[in-house]
């Protein structure tokens, strides 16, 4: 009786794990969508404090459009339009964010790349399939990388297409640091952002951004293959009466997510 109560209690202790990150393994969690952020949805519908329940690496942004967000080990921060990182408090809110509990598959040495396309060709080469979902981080030294970033938004709110026409653009040399890149199947369409969507963070954590191009040096790569999608969308403001209607192209996400200038 007491050993079948003992394995009781370690299976509760397994399943209360369990809920405490986030439920099942390989699960990206995403609030809001890329369409709405499009459509200058920016105001803040996720505290940051119950994002990171769901897991403890992501991206995204906080309300009102201010600046690019980054999350590593459950730490989350901010990239200003002056380039500066800073810490996200728990009470702070995204209009949108992408987060998964991350637990890498795939570790390896990347061989140094000249630029973001090819990066994202050797990162497509590890995936089973393009159907896939898929989170990677890559931590160490960086011959150069472009990011940027954009200031925050008053309202009315305008187009996100507007806003990066004004974006804050960072040149690093060579440089130490993590880049978080997520993959999402280009059939997500104006859900999220299809292909690879990365963010950067110094070593010292004093600065980053979006990332525009990059080149790394001498960088491990860990991948996560993610089988499993959930999207929270917000029940409540901007969000209610945004058209949604997607009659802009899906060029509309590379113009945002991927233009230098």
């Amino acid at each position: 009786m007491k050993r079948r109560l003992s394995a009781c209690l370690v299976l509760l202790c397994v399943a209360l794990t369990a809920v405490a990150h986030g439920g099942e393994e390989n699960r990206l969690w995403q609030y809001s969508t890329i369409g709405a952020l499009l459509r200058g949805g920016y105001a803040g519908c996720a505290a940051i404090g119950d994002v990171l329940r769901r897991g403890d690496c992501g991206l995204g942004t906080l309300d009102g459009l201010d600046g690019e967000m980054i999350c590593l080990k459950a730490k989350c921060f901010q990239i200003k339009s002056d380039g500066k990182a800073y810490a996200v408090a728990a009470d702070a809110t995204a209009p949108f964010v992408q987060i998964a509990a991350f637990a890498p598959q795939i570790h390896k040495d990347l061989e140094p790349l000249g630029s973001i396309e090819a990066v994202e060709k050797a990162l497509n080469a590890l995936l089973p399939s393009r159907n896939l979902f898929a989170m990677a981080v890559l931590k160490g030294r960086f011959a150069r990388l472009t990011a940027r970033s954009v200031p925050r938004q008053a309202r009315p709110f305008p187009p996100l297409g507007d806003v990066v026409k004004r974006q804050a653009v960072f040149e690093f040399g060579e440089t130490d640091g993590t880049v978080l890149a997520i993959y999402q199947p280009a059939y997500v369409g104006q859900i999220g952002v299809p292909g690879w969507h990365m963010h950067f963070l110094t070593k010292d954590e004093t600065a980053g951004g979006h990332v525009l191009d990059l080149a790394p040096q001498a960088v491990t790569l860990e991948l996560q293959i993610l089988n499993d999608f959930s999207l929270i969308l917000p029940d409540a403001g901007d969000f209610l009466t945004l058209d949604l209607d997607p009659k802009q192209p899906d060029t509309a996400v590379d113009a945002v997510e991927r233009m230098k200038k």
